[in-house]
């Protein structure tokens, strides 16, 4: 199990006094049928609040988007704040749509977290791989 770690939780905490007050209204604008909170949570765990951020994959922005998922979703700017949270609120959406009617509706936000972390034909085979 892991050790609690003070200074993340600090940072997070600064983050939550000090950046989250200028991108709620975003969250909460794009957020449609999911709670803003849970939205800012997924921006927090991919980008700690940060505009700027690049992984060394090239997903960029608060939402963390790659190239072809943003353009598939008209997003031409990945680090501009309102089109990665909109961006993003409309990609969570779109995997929620098109998860298996085999899975419980209650269930269906989980998964499709997974496949916004690792994409959809992955969490595919995840299934395909625990039903065996």
């Amino acid at each position: 199990m892991g050790e609690f770690d003070y200074v993340d939780t600090r940072t997070f905490l600064s983050a939550i006094d000090n950046t989250l007050p200028d991108l709620q209204p975003l969250f909460a604008k794009y957020a449609s049928d999911i709670d803003w909170k849970l939205l800012a949570a997924i921006s927090y765990q991919e980008s700690h609040w940060n505009p700027l951020a690049t992984s060394p994959t090239g997903v960029r922005g608060l939402m963390m988007l790659t190239r072809n998922t943003a353009e598939s979703l008209n997003v031409t700017d990945r680090l501009d704040p309102e089109q990665s949270i909109r961006g993003g609120a409309r990609y969570l959406a779109h995997m929620m749509e098109k998860m298996p009617e085999s899975i419980p509706e209650d269930e269906k936000i989980w998964f499709a977290l997974a496949s916004y972390n690792m994409g959809y034909a992955h969490l595919l085979d995840a299934r395909k791989l625990t039903e065996k």
